[in-house]
């Protein structure tokens, strides 16, 4: 298809709308962490396409750094099973939390200290347009739109798919320098909150069927 014929629109997310409710938010808490645990998270369908065997690979290596470590995975689907498996012979049965199905995305975001995405294909990842909204850093497969929305090292990490070792060192890199963390953080947010509104996006929308009639 000729590249003039193709015009790209980014999802948008309402802005106006990314209240996190502490009460639910102390409740996740409570369920799900300790005091003092460094916590990294994933969140979509139990599937092969969002990678969670790579996150848990990851897991495995990030937890030998730093032993003090939660690692939170909601979703549910066909891959249940063998990921709890997976979990119980790489010896994370006490760091790795399946905690199911999770209607509240932005309170669970919330308690993570880090958003990973380790999907094997994507289209624009509505996960981490949230993530980034929400001042997390996130470290994201370049994969889908996630190029669209981070520039490896401004607004989060990149790293290639079907690569645990990329993944957990780009964790650690976050763990180790606070200062990156931060910077990734407010320049993501910072992003999103200029570039992907739903304002934005229906602005997008709106000029391409006026140009159309």
């Amino acid at each position: 298809m000729p590249e003039e014929k193709v015009v790209l629109i980014p999802n948008g997310i309402r802005l106006d709308s990314l209240k996190v409710e502490d009460t639910i938010l102390r409740s996740f808490r409570k369920k799900w962490v300790q005091e003092g645990e460094w916590v990294l998270g994933a969140m979509g369908r139990l599937h092969r396409q969002k990678g969670i065997d790579i996150f848990l690979q990851a897991a495995k290596k990030i937890a030998e750094k730093v032993p003090r470590c939660r690692f939170l995975i909601a979703g549910d689907g066909p891959e249940k099973e063998n990921l709890e498996r997976l979990t119980r012979s790489l010896g994370l049965e006490s760091q790795v939390t399946f905690c199911g199905w999770v209607k509240e995305s932005l309170e669970f975001i919330s308690l993570l200290d880090v958003f990973v995405l380790t999907s094997r294909w994507e289209g624009m990842p509505n996960v981490v347009l949230e993530a980034m909204a929400l001042n997390k850093p996130v470290v994201s497969t370049n994969v889908g739109g996630a190029e669209d929305l981070i520039e490896d090292g401004k607004e989060g990490i990149l790293i290639p798919s079907e690569d645990p070792d990329a993944c957990s060192s780009a964790a650690l890199k976050l763990y180790q320098d606070p200062v990156l963390k931060t910077k990734l953080s407010q320049n993501g947010s910072q992003k999103i909150r200029q570039r992907f509104g739903m304002d934005s996006m229906i602005r997008s929308y709106r000029s391409l069927y006026e140009s159309l009639l």
